[in-house]
């Protein structure tokens, strides 16, 4: 629709933005269709599935981008090897080639700078936990707080798990060996989310100490912990990850098949 960054970047935060409202407000849609109800939807998971579906649209733009140079160039080179090859061809080539370089290098940069303002609005949402720690309140609640911990690694690692075994059970998707699943357990660190949702709580809820001191007592363990599993998971797997990423195509993991063979 635009060729403007500054629009391009407007056009990514309405739409983050657009989401949560609809959601939040839609049973004003629903009303104003004759429908009488306070009809709601997860302002949250609306968000989620916009961006999800923003970056598949961007990354798949920039795929088709790459291979659009990928044909222009072969055509320059076939063109290039011909006697009786016409300036005017070649330059129609470039043409499209710097159209395309320019359009892919602005949609590279678009993401660039929604990945730096992701950076700074966790770095904002961390510090403000930061400034909600109580430690006496953590300490009242360390058995909520501990019991909670473990249940959820406990239900991500039978998540992962199942995942796993149904990537390894279709070619369409790349294999997860018992290594990539302790990444994939340890790899998700409760906070944004959490925070969010723990601040829409009203405040007259009769259980917001408790809640509050849960969430965030789950979020600092899961921080420490799961960065300390990682890097042991890690350390002691160096050798096999670096074969595994050197031997990537195209961003899809070594199957099953080639790990073995390689090991």
């Amino acid at each position: 629709m635009t060729e403007n960054r500054i629009a391009e970047m407007m056009v990514l935060v309405i739409t983050g933005y657009g989401a949560f409202w609809l959601s939040e407000h839609f049973f004003v849609l629903l009303n104003m269709l004759g429908e009488h109800s306070h009809l709601h939807l997860s302002g949250i998971l609306s968000c989620i599935f916009a961006t999800i579906t923003v970056n598949h649209v961007m990354t798949r733009a920039i795929a088709e981008e790459s291979s659009r140079i990928d044909l222009d160039e072969t055509e320059l080179h076939r063109e290039a090897r011909k006697r009786d090859t016409s300036s005017g061809v070649i330059g129609d080539v470039l043409q499209r080639v710097k159209a395309t370089i320019d359009e892919r290098d602005r949609h590279l940069r678009t993401r660039e700078d929604v990945q730096l303002l992701a950076l700074v609005a966790n770095t904002i949402l961390f510090v403000a936990m930061a400034e909600m720690i109580d430690p006496d309140l953590l300490w009242k609640f360390r058995v909520e707080i501990l019991v909670m911990f473990l249940a959820t690694t406990l239900i991500r690692g039978a998540m992962m798990g199942l995942f796993a075994w149904l990537s390894n059970r279709t070619d369409r998707m790349a294999d997860i060996n018992f290594r990539w699943w302790g990444v994939l357990t340890f790899a998700g660190i409760k906070g944004g989310l959490s925070i969010v949702m723990l601040t829409m709580i009203p405040a007259s809820f009769q259980y917001i100490e408790m809640f509050k001191a849960v969430v965030i007592g789950v979020v600092v363990l899961s921080t420490f912990t799961y960065s300390g599993a990682l890097l042991i998971i890690i350390g002691f797997n160096r050798e096999r990850f670096v074969m595994e990423k050197n031997g990537e195509s195209g961003g899809v993991l070594f199957s099953h098949d080639q790990q073995q063979s390689g090991e």
